[in-house]
């Protein structure tokens, strides 16, 4: 029975009653628009998978590879997709490398890769990412992730980003963040054009009106589990004036969720378009909120 395979032809859809110990699929340069929800559920084997060079591949759906736990590689380069979830990559844990660059891909949920646990290599270059929050490549998630390719994105270059310059000048802190020197801002006007490595982290400031996370009395991350209809009690002393708040679905009734400070006395955090927690009451300094899918 073959182990590899490759397509290349002019298929609009991904191919159905491949073999089933197939361990790489090359469907490389053909037309292919939407990957479906479990779309190589029978290829339990399956390693290597190679889509890349399809401009009109936009769209992958959740649980698009569902059942592909033994993925080492996949390449879905220079295609049109514009949108991941936090759900495009589920059961995907063996993935040691994944290649996104040259995609259209303009932001990227806090938990998007945090199901693919055995992540040693991500390929973000060429898409269309202007911010990148740092739970993205949080090591508690992804405690192999070595390598990130951000180059060739139109960075906006403010406080939000602020904490990806510091992290690319530790030079001993993984993951690794590959060629600074051609990571180039797009915005502030100021900076715009202006690369990575000719900037200090003091550069990287926001504009009057905008949530600073750097100026904050006290802004350590918390890990906050509310189940729905549960109230929950969550102290804090902060400073800010807008709010982003990064949060990641853990199962249909909870989130777990960094709080971020506003005005000193209110914190909300939100999960896409889901309100998580409504207003109670506040006392002293502390919020009380309602747990809410």
């Amino acid at each position: 029975m073959a182990h590899d395979l490759d397509y290349p032809c002019n298929l609009t859809r991904p191919p159905v009653d491949l073999p089933v110990g197939l361990q790489a699929l090359d469907l490389v340069g053909n037309h292919i628009k939407e990957i479906p929800p479990k779309a190589f559920r029978n290829l339990t084997e399956l390693q290597d998978l190679a889509f890349w060079q399809q401009p009109s591949l936009t769209t992958i759906d959740d649980d698009a590879f569902y059942g592909l736990s033994k993925m080492q590689y996949m390449d879905a380069s220079s295609t049109g997709i514009n949108k991941i979830t936090n759900g495009t990559f589920n059961g995907l844990s063996g993935m040691g490398e994944l290649v996104l660059g040259e995609c259209k891909i303009p932001n990227i949920p806090v938990g998007a890769f945090h199901q693919m646990t055995s992540l040693t290599t991500l390929w973000l270059d060429g898409n269309l990412l202007t911010t990148l929050d740092p739970v993205v490549l949080d090591r508690r998630f992804l405690s192999h992730l070595s390598e990130v390719y951000l180059w060739g994105n139109p960075w906006t270059c403010d406080c939000h980003l602020r904490w990806l310059k510091e992290h690319i000048d530790n030079n001993n802190t993984a993951p690794t963040v590959d060629s600074p020197h051609i990571m180039v801002c797009n915005a502030p006007p100021k900076l715009k054009g202006r690369a990575f490595d000719t900037l200090t982290p003091k550069d990287f400031v926001c504009e009057d009106g905008d949530f600073d996370p750097s100026t904050a009395k006290s802004s350590r991350p918390g890990r906050v589990e509310v189940v729905r209809d549960e109230r929950m009690h969550m102290p804090f002393t902060g400073a800010g004036k807008s709010l982003r708040v990064p949060t990641v679905w853990r199962d249909e009734n909870m989130s777990i969720c960094t709080p971020a400070v506003v005005d000193d006395y209110s914190i909300l955090c939100m999960a896409g378009v889901v309100l998580l927690f409504l207003w109670v009451g506040f006392s002293m300094g502390r919020f009380v909120g309602k747990g809410q899918r």
